[in-house]
């Protein structure tokens, strides 16, 4: 398919093609057919997707797989990367498919120099595919964003949370996560 401007966009199949010829560690996505380049990992943002991986993985035990930087299908056109993915406990881990919209317990980005477009495209494009909860730590403001109810439009529910408050994912409710935990340490 190619759109209006004259730019190809790609299927599931042409960027998986793509990925095995890209150099080792170039790290692209797969946004409505557009191949997007990611922003670098810091150091500070590479420590704080491992400790929300190790926190989520301990708190979850059996309960969900938390998995770190890996893919979900949203379409036949779309296949991002998000830093920490909780989906539901599958007996395959998700060998014989990608986890889709319909998986995912909860989403999170975290966000330093990517935080507009984490806020902005990646934000409607999860919710428009139907991803029912997608938080976003901004090392920034050391704010979380949470991001419900998806609609075709985006997200109808966006709260901003700060440490001393409390957060859970709407699919487990009973694990009440106190923000602190989620946001770098003050300084």
């Amino acid at each position: 398919m190619t759109t209006a401007s004259g730019k190809k966009l790609l299927t599931l199949a042409e960027f998986e093609a793509l990925v095995e010829k890209l150099p080792e560690g170039e790290r692209v996505e797969l946004i409505e057919g557009e191949v997007v380049a990611m922003s670098p990992i810091s150091d500070r943002n590479a420590g704080r997707i491992l400790r929300l991986n190790e926190l989520f993985t301990r708190l979850l035990g059996e309960r969900a797989i938390v998995g770190i930087q890996g893919p979900v299908r949203l379409g036949e056109r779309t296949v991002l990367l998000p830093d920490v993915i909780v989906l539901l406990r599958r007996p395959d881990f998700y060998e014989t498919r990608l986890a889709g919209a319909t998986d995912v317990l909860g989403l999170i980005e975290v966000a330093d120099s990517s935080l507009s477009f984490d806020r902005g495209r990646k934000a409607r494009v999860y919710a428009t595919a139907g991803v029912a909860e997608y938080w976003i730590v901004n090392l920034r403001q050391d704010v979380l964003h949470v991001h419900r109810e998806p609609s075709a439009f985006g997200y109808r529910s966006r709260t901003e949370l700060r440490a001393g408050e409390r957060v859970a994912l709407n699919a487990i409710p009973d694990l009440q996560i106190e923000v602190a935990e989620l946001l770098p340490p003050a300084p």
